[in-house]
Order: structure tokens, then C-alpha cells, then sequence
């Protein structure tokens, strides 16, 4: 079996960091997790359920550009059904942010 090359699509060379995430030999791409470092802050709803989570660099205030927010839903039985994100954005706009 022939192990084919690193393939981006559209016409924008992807990153140094796009092509190390890219397994060759399982023909996917490796997920990052969130740096530990960062501070956080959470909303959740009357269920307890966390609907925003909100990720940035130590010492970026609240007000500051530059949080990663993700948006959760959930359904009548407590299942997370969608997360969407939110980047270069500030916490305190997590209810207006354009979340993909």
C-alpha cells in the first residue's frame, strides 16, 4: 500500500503546525487540547449544564480580545447535542460572539 503525501486542500499553504498534526500513516489529523495554562470562566444554565466556556492566556482581562468561547447546548435528558466556538473574541461579548 502506498502512503500518499500530505494533500491541503484550497489554495492556501497550510501551516507548520497544520502539516505536524497531520498522521500520515492513519491518513487523519491529531486533535489539540486546550493548554492548561490558561484561565477559564463558565456560565451554566438552571440544569447545571455548562452553555459557555470561555479560554484565554493568563492576565487578558475580561474585556480584552483574544478568549477562545465555546458554546454548548443540550437536550431535555442532559446530552450535549452541538458545541460551537468563538475565537479573538472577549468574554464579556460571549452572548453576542459569532460562534461557528
Amino acid at each position: 500500500m502506498a502512503i500518499r503525501e500530505f494533500e491541503p486542500e484550497g489554495a492556501v499553504k497550510p501551516s507548520s503546525i497544520e502539516v505536524d498534526s497531520y498522521e500520515r500513516d492513519l491518513f487523519a489529523y491529531r486533535q489539540v487540547e486546550i493548554p492548561s495554562n490558561l484561565q477559564a470562566n463558565f456560565v451554566y444554565d438552571s440544569n447545571s449544564n455548562c452553555i459557555y466556556a470561555g479560554y484565554a492566556a493568563r492576565g487578558l482581562s475580561e474585556d480584552e480580545t483574544g478568549w477562545l468561547i465555546q458554546k454548548m447546548t443540550w437536550d431535555s435528558r442532559g446530552n450535549c447535542t452541538s458545541r460551537r466556538i468563538a475565537i479573538e473574541t472577549t468574554w464579556t461579548d460571549y452572548l453576542t460572539a459569532d460562534y461557528a
